[in-house]
């Protein structure tokens, strides 16, 4: 599950239904646990034990923290990246008018510029 959350930067929501071979997967996955501990000729086969309710419900419950927990990063990530691209935006204006990137002036003349483009 937090495969999905990781895959990229931006909120999982908006792309969940994009990789049909990932939601395939996903779906044959927990298809083949349901499976695996919950027949009881499959588990008694393989030697597992199903999982009583406190232990299923426990196991969901930190696989969504850490599902929440990423999701809360990434908001974190996208506000500094968007700060860095603003300040390299603004050495990018002063640079392409030939100018000094520590020139004063040139950061206000690049200041309007990229806020009168935002």
């Amino acid at each position: 599950l937090t495969l999905l959350s990781f895959r990229m930067d931006g909120c999982f929501w908006e792309h969940l239904f994009t990789n049909k071979f990932y939601l395939g997967f996903l779906v044959f996955n927990l298809t083949m646990l349901t499976v695996f501990l919950y027949v009881p000729s499959v588990s008694n086969l393989l030697g597992l034990a199903p999982l009583t309710s406190v232990r299923l419900f426990t196991s969901l419950f930190f696989a969504f923290v850490l599902f929440g927990l990423n999701e809360c990063v990434k908001i974190l990530y996208r506000m500094e990246m968007e700060k860095q691209n603003k300040e390299l935006g603004r050495i990018a204006v002063r640079w392409g008018r030939g100018l000094d990137a520590s020139d004063e002036e040139a950061e206000k003349r690049g200041q309007r510029f990229i806020d009168s483009k935002v």
